[in-house]
C-alpha cells in the first residue's frame, strides 16, 4: 500500500489517515506500527478523548480507531459520537471487557465494527477496509451488523506480530452482564 491506493482513473491516491485513540502504551505502539508498516498514515495515537479531538481538529481522520473504556471524563463512546457528529469520521471500537449496557451505548456513535482486544492483525486491517469502503453496500458486505462483529469477537484470540518484536497479551475473557 505504500505509494497510496489507485482510484478508477489510475491516479494514486493518499494512504488513508487513521486515528488511533488507545490508552495503553504497548498496545498502541504495536497498532501504529502495524499500520504504518501496512503503508496508512498514523495521524497520531491518543490516550484520551481531549488528546483525540486536537488530532482530529487539526486534520481529520479517515478512519479513527477508539478504545471504548478510555480513562478520564470523556470515554470511547462520547469521543467517537464527537468525531462522528463534528468531522463524519468512521469509527472502530476496541475494547477489553464490556456489558450490554455498554453496547446499547455505542450504537448512537454508529459504529463501523467492534474489535475485542487484543485484535489479530488481519481482522484490524479488515475493520478499516470495512470503515473506508465508499458505499453502505461495500460496508455491510464484511459483516450484517456491527453487533455480529462484537459476538466474533468475543470468539478469537490473537497476536500482534510486528517486525521484530512479538506482542501476544494475554487473552482477557469478556462477560457480558444482564
Amino acid at each position: 500500500m505504500t505509494g497510496g491506493r489507485l482510484s478508477a482513473m489510475n491516479a494514486p491516491t493518499p494512504a488513508p489517515q487513521i486515528l488511533l485513540v488507545e490508552d495503553d502504551h504497548l498496545t498502541a505502539s504495536c497498532i501504529c506500527e502495524f499500520l504504518s508498516d501496512l503503508g496508512f498514515i498514523v495521524l497520531g495515537s491518543a490516550s484520551s478523548a481531549f488528546e483525540a479531538m486536537g488530532f482530529a481538529a487539526a486534520c481529520p481522520p479517515d478512519v479513527a480507531l477508539v478504545d471504548i473504556g478510555l480513562n478520564g471524563p470523556i470515554d470511547g463512546i462520547q469521543l467517537a459520537e464527537n468525531l462522528c457528529g463534528q468531522y463524519s469520521v468512521p469509527v472502530v471500537f476496541i475494547f477489553g471487557i464490556t456489558d450490554r449496557q455498554t453496547i446499547a451505548r455505542t450504537e448512537a456513535a454508529c459504529p463501523s465494527t467492534f474489535l475485542k482486544k487484543p485484535v489479530p492483525p488481519s481482522t484490524l486491517l479488515a475493520a478499516i477496509e470495512k470503515a473506508l469502503a465508499p458505499t453502505p453496500m461495500e460496508r455491510s458486505v464484511a459483516v450484517v451488523s456491527p453487533v455480529l462483529d462484537v459476538v466474533a469477537a468475543l470468539e478469537e484470540p490473537s497476536a500482534f506480530t510486528s517486525g521484530r518484536k512479538k506482542y501476544d497479551p494475554p487473552i482477557v475473557e469478556v462477560q457480558v452482564l444482564p
